[in-house]
């Protein structure tokens, strides 16, 4: 598999996949109401 963009790269891909998963978790419960502790914990946190 030839890598042309950074996204081909398997490594990218399962990356960008636990930081959805990172970020669906931290949209629920006690964290999502901690907003201090929520906007430091995402503040690198990009559109899907």
């Amino acid at each position: 598999m030839k890598i042309e963009r950074f996204e081909d790269a398997c490594a990218w891909q399962q990356a960008r996949e636990l930081a959805n998963l990172v970020y669906d978790l931290t949209d629920q419960g006690n964290f999502a109401k901690d907003f201090r502790l929520r906007d430091q914990s995402l503040s690198t946190r990009s559109k899907r």
